[in-house]
């Protein structure tokens, strides 16, 4: 099962890409003559060296930072696919945002992933106020015949920057407020992929009403005693209010507290709370995608444990958590409550 979830800046390391294969064999590639595009014999072996890949991880660390999208496809826990969208548009009237880079691993090539990862990153842009996305595009026949089959045509507008960063690629566009070909292949793949990102400020509200899946009765009204925790949560770096977000709704969620300790070499460990799916949106598997969300990010803070306690006596529930890497067998858990 190959997993999609946005990524964030600590994991983006050269460890993270260690089972990332690039490799890819061109024997033709389009190039520009008179005034339009043939295919023409240029063969190579498409590969990153060590530098490539550390040009890489900056660049992608740059991306996120500046406010950009870095989503990734992973199968068995391994990065095997991932695209980048930059933030800021560009082109005038066009509206442009720039689709930075689509890669999938040679070893997991011909599955989709591709196709789910280009919709991702149209859904991203769009929901951004972009009009289109631009490619500068790899001009081998068969990277053509991928973003060909994902609705781009060439650009209306050349961004010289890649021009003449890359004068062989092939400068391409999708519009993204047309209805057709490029919709209809999106929907086939998937458009509405989960999107595993933390939760953003504007966001209390619908959080809030998903939690009503989980153990509260109604929606708390409005008041500084409100807005005062929702402000503390949003602005403490240890403390990850984790969502999943399906065609532009919440529906799926956990918190995963860093706790900041003075044994075990000081490392911190995590605790997980309040892990929710909508009702309509149960069984398929977007509370692992959070669960997953929240190992990597302990992971990146060095913990070395991850806890999380369930109220639920049901034997799936429990099932759930220990398919998640959990277990019930190492410790015994007590708890006080201080208020029901």
């Amino acid at each position: 099962m190959v997993q999609y979830r946005e990524l964030y800046e600590k994991e983006i390391e050269r460890e993270l890409f260690r089972d990332f294969i690039r490799h890819q064999k061109v024997t033709k590639c389009l190039r520009r003559q008179d005034g339009g595009w043939v295919v023409k014999d240029a063969p190579f072996i498409d590969d990153w060296s060590e530098e490539d890949y550390r040009t890489l991880v900056a660049c992608l660390k740059n991306t996120v930072s500046k406010g950009g999208f870095v989503y990734g496809a992973f199968s068995d826990g391994k990065l095997k696919g991932f695209t980048s969208v930059e933030a800021g548009l560009f082109g005038g009237k066009n509206r442009y945002l720039d689709l930075s880079c689509i890669h999938v691993s040679e070893d997991l090539r011909g599955h989709g992933i591709g196709s789910i990862l280009f919709c991702a990153a149209k859904e991203w842009a769009r929901d951004k106020g972009a009009g289109k996305l631009y490619i500068s595009a790899h001009s081998a026949v068969e990277s053509q015949a991928f973003y060909k089959a994902m609705g781009c045509v060439e650009a209306q507008e050349y961004n010289q920057k890649h021009v003449q960063a890359e004068p062989y690629d092939c400068q391409l566009e999708c519009d993204l407020e047309i209805n057709g070909n490029f919709s209809g292949t999106c929907e086939a793949q998937g458009e509405n992929v989960p999107v595993v990102r933390e939760a953003r400020h504007e966001e209390l509200q619908e959080i809030l009403a998903l939690y009503l899946f989980l153990h509260e009765k109604e929606i708390p009204k409005d008041s500084d005693r409100l807005r005062v925790t929702w402000e503390k949560i949003m602005e403490d770096e240890n403390h990850h209010l984790i969502v999943c977000e399906v065609g532009g709704k919440i529906v799926s969620s956990c918190v995963c507290v860093i706790i900041p300790n003075l044994t075990r070499n000081l490392c911190p460990y995590a605790f997980v709370e309040n892990v929710v799916t909508h009702g309509d949106y149960r069984g398929k598997g977007y509370a692992t995608l959070c669960l997953n969300y929240a190992r990597e990010l302990a992971r990146a803070a060095d913990c070395y444990k991850l806890m999380l306690l369930t109220g639920s006596k049901q034997e799936s529930t429990l099932d759930f958590y220990r398919n998640a890497g959990y277990n019930s067998a190492d410790k015994t858990a007590f708890i006080q409550w201080l208020k029901r």
